[in-house]
């Protein structure tokens, strides 16, 4: 079965981008926000 996947952007606090893929989205963007995951996001927060 083919799932759509989804390309985004975050911004962090510093102001830097964040890019990424991931099927469920809202979920993915919850993680990066509870600094979970991504070491980058760990890091540099993201916003939003």
């Amino acid at each position: 079965m083919n799932q759509p996947y989804y390309f985004y952007l975050l911004r962090c606090s510093d102001g830097s981008l964040y890019a990424g893929i991931y099927i469920n989205l809202d979920k993915r963007v919850e993680t990066h926000q509870n600094g979970k995951r991504a070491k980058y996001t760990r890091c540099h927060r993201a916003t939003g």
